[in-house]
């Protein structure tokens, strides 16, 4: 998909994640990433990397459901099997491509910004926002529980870096994908290391549209079962 050539308005506020909202759902990441850029539309710009071959490190139009959506080309990220680890663990790469582009993000003008991975927020952290809201998508520590054994040591060091960040940017509001319950042991485990605001909890939502409930007997025949039995 090319971007389109005429120039869409400025948007009102950034959504800065590390997965590309453009690309099928492989995970809740993305497709809490779609779902934003359903909402919200062009009010606002997206910064991430693309799995598209587009040009990078400038701000262009990508078409979204026929909208023309401000789009900042973090660079491209391969598409890797489930199986398989990239050599270089995804969230380095995005940590180091956002230090790299972030002054060009700005040069857009726009001050307000939701983040929704720390190797976004950790970069932006050395520039001064209007607003900012930060989301969880887990209370866990990535990095302590990476995949790459080798690196979870640097868990720690991941979360000081994080909560810097945040209690320097002074967000407006922290949001996490999780129950109450489990906010409330986070915020009381993190205290004093989160900024002064609140953990609202924002729980995963489901696509109705795809997932609903059915008559147990029709699924059943629907799909050649049996209408008793496991």
């Amino acid at each position: 998909m090319l971007p389109i050539a005429s120039a869409s308005p400025r948007p009102q506020a950034l959504f800065c994640t590390s997965v590309d909202p453009w690309s099928e759902p492989r995970g809740g990441g993305t497709t809490f990433a779609r779902q934003f850029v359903q909402s919200f539309g062009p009010s606002i710009g997206v910064v991430s990397t693309s799995e598209e071959t587009l040009p990078g490190g400038v701000w262009i139009d990508r078409s979204f459901d026929g909208k023309r959506i401000k789009f900042f080309n973090l660079g491209t990220a391969p598409i890797e099997a489930a199986s398989r680890k990239p050599l270089i663990p995804a969230r380095v790469s995005a940590a180091v491509k956002a230090s790299r582009y972030m002054r060009r993000v700005r040069r857009l003008g726009v001050r307000n910004a939701f983040f929704d991975c720390p190797e976004l927020l950790i970069p932006a952290s050395c520039f001064e926002w209007d607003s900012v809201c930060y989301y969880f998508h887990g209370l866990n520590n990535p990095i302590s529980n990476s995949r790459y054994k080798p690196l979870r040591f640097l868990g720690g060091l991941f979360e000081d870096l994080m909560f810097a960040a945040l209690r320097g940017m002074r967000p407006d509001l922290l949001i996490a994908a999780a129950d109450e319950q489990s906010v409330e042991d986070f915020s009381s485990r993190m205290s004093g290391r989160l900024p002064d605001v609140p953990v609202v909890s924002f729980p995963t939502r489901v696509d109705t549209a795809l997932f609903y409930p059915e008559d147990k007997f029709h699924a059943r025949r629907t799909l050649g079962w049996m209408s008793e039995g496991p």
